[in-house]
């Protein structure tokens, strides 16, 4: 529905993606990931890859297998390179 009514800014890609990972909705947080991608050149740019790099933390910490391939796709479409450290722990 953002992206409906407006182009999403960082801050509030960090808003709702922070938020995400602290109440544990990864589902949600990947499927703004993925909407994000989605957009293509019109998203570049609009999610801090902090962000999205905490979001894929925490689907590791709670084993959320489905969500991590997911989120990596999506951070490679938008040009966001996945944390070393984090691919190593896999």
């Amino acid at each position: 529905m953002m992206y409906s009514h407006c182009q999403p800014t960082i801050g509030m890609h960090n808003s709702v993606l922070g938020m995400c990972a602290k109440l544990n909705m990864f589902d949600t947080a990947m499927e703004l990931l993925a909407v994000a991608a989605g957009k293509g050149a019109a998203a570049r740019g609009c999610v801090d890859v902090r962000d999205a790099n905490l979001v894929l933390e925490g689907a590791m910490r709670k084993k959320k297998d489905s969500a991590l391939q997911s989120c990596i796709a999506s951070m490679k479409t938008l040009g966001l390179p996945v944390d070393q450290s984090l691919l190593n722990q896999m």
